[in-house]
């Protein structure tokens, strides 16, 4: 009799088990990784190519306005720095001054007599013409301050002007002749230098001085370099 009632709890107790088995909820499964995405892989060549056409797109430095008219509309043997336009007119090389000069500079002075050149040097005579002045007063064409132009040789020498003169000038107040003026377009000038006659001249270094306005508390420097070879 015990051991039909311990079979009888035995049988019970599984048949429970199973119920309890079959009412659980069934575990989570375990959600399957999303497929990492594949990186593009770009070919060495296509990169140089987007990197050649993205330097040929870069933005270039572009010229001012002023010096992109002046490049534009500059004639033979003209030099300009936006502002100022200068023609070279000529260079004359020689042991005596040409004889233009020597009117020039003996006028007023009927005697007078212009030195030789220094030992071992001739005269270098360089003839100007202000083609175009922009915007600007120039009060100076031959210097700024205490600095005055300089010639160049070919190997980098310098050289001030012995003796210079400028034609072309109006004063602000005719009134008042030892006032202010300026040099205006259709001036000439000439520079006379000493080079020694072994030397090549190369260049003007033509420093000047300008104004905006009359009403400038003081000048400007400017300078052109002009090719002379």
């Amino acid at each position: 009799m015990q051991n039909s009632i311990a079979r009888l709890t035995l049988s019970c107790l599984t048949l429970l088990l199973l119920l309890t088995a079959s009412c659980a909820p069934p575990a989570p499964q375990e959600e399957e990784a999303a497929p990492a995405e594949e990186e593009e892989v770009v070919p060495a060549e296509e990169e140089e190519e987007v990197a050649t056409e993205e330097e040929e797109t870069a933005p270039e430095e572009e010229e001012t306005p002023a010096e992109e008219e002046a490049a534009a509309t500059l004639g033979p043997n003209e030099t300009s720095d936006g502002r100022v336009t200068i023609a070279l007119d000529k260079v004359q090389r020689g042991d005596v001054l040409p004889p233009d000069i020597m009117e020039s500079l003996s006028t007023g002075r009927p005697s007078y007599e212009a030195p030789p050149p220094d030992a071992g040097c001739d005269f270098v005579c360089i003839y100007l013409t202000i083609s175009r002045i922009e915007g600007v007063l120039m009060v100076d064409l031959l210097g700024y301050g205490e600095e005055g132009s300089v010639l160049l040789d070919a190997q980098g020498g310098e050289y001030e002007p012995a003796t210079f003169s400028v034609q072309g000038i109006e004063f602000k107040d005719l009134t008042h002749l030892t006032g202010d003026y300026e040099v205006v377009e259709g001036a000439t000038a000439f520079l006379v230098f000493d080079v020694p006659v072994q030397e090549e001249p190369s260049e003007l270094a033509l420093v000047y001085s300008f104004q905006e306005t009359w009403e400038d508390e003081s000048a400007k420097r400017g300078q052109i370099d002009i090719v002379l070879m």
